[in-house]
């Protein structure tokens, strides 16, 4: 029989209707090990949702409020700034550096007791109101941070939800909601207080949010199913 003879009996044997059929018939144990793998892989996101937390957060913008307030010194004139040295605490009416203008020296004083921050350098050129340092009182008996949110927002506050803030460091301060003030201001908007544990903060505002609701990824679009 010739190669040609051959090629044709085997086009028509695999194109029988017993060849097609176990050509296109799956293994049973591939079935079972495709379940296995999609089970398993179902059964471990389920485990890892539960775990997952979901937030339903509010943004919000907190002013800083702190007793005793942290001092600000601004340059009462334009000059040069002259800075002997750089003490990190000082006292009430402590000269603590010198302003150049047209030869003569204007004394800087701290206007309390505390930690001194500069946010200016030795011989900087400095503008009449431009911000020199910052003192802040070494012990603060009282911080906390105030906002305000309309009539919709304050609908969703308790007393007692948890707030989260970042300083500009990046750095979390927890803190919560104390009190929710009835009476609205002149802006139509409601005053909220949030108490802060963290007593070194030197920024005067911090963006955050409220925490609304806090539950696993799996309870959320659990109930979203139901």
């Amino acid at each position: 029989m010739d190669n040609k003879t051959q090629h044709t009996e085997k086009s028509i044997e695999l194109r029988s209707e017993k060849v097609r059929n176990i050509v296109g018939q799956i293994p049973s144990l591939l079935i079972r090990q495709g379940i296995l793998i999609i089970g398993l892989a179902l059964l471990i996101l389920v485990g890892v949702s539960a775990f997952i937390p979901y937030k339903k957060t509010l943004p919000i913008e907190v002013t800083i409020q702190r007793v005793p307030a942290i001092e600000k010194i601004h340059a009462s004139t334009n000059g040069i700034l002259l800075i002997d040295s750089f003490p990190k605490m000082v006292k009430a009416e402590q000269v603590v550096g010198k302003l150049l203008q047209n030869d003569t020296l204007l004394p800087i004083k701290a206007p309390t007791e505390g930690k001194l921050i500069w946010n200016v350098q030795n011989n900087d050129k400095v503008k009449k109101g431009d911000l020199l340092c910052l003192v802040v009182p070494q012990v603060a008996t009282s911080i906390y941070g105030e906002c305000e949110v309309n009539a919709s927002q304050k609908a969703m506050l308790n007393k007692g939800q948890k707030v989260e803030l970042l300083d500009d460091f990046g750095q979390q301060i927890n803190g919560q909601i104390s009190q929710i003030y009835l009476i609205p201001t002149r802006s139509n908007l409601f005053n909220v207080r949030v108490e802060i544990s963290y007593h070194s903060i030197i920024a005067t505002s911090l963006k955050g949010k409220v925490i609304l609701q806090e539950k696993s990824v799996l309870r959320y679009f659990s109930k979203l199913l139901m």
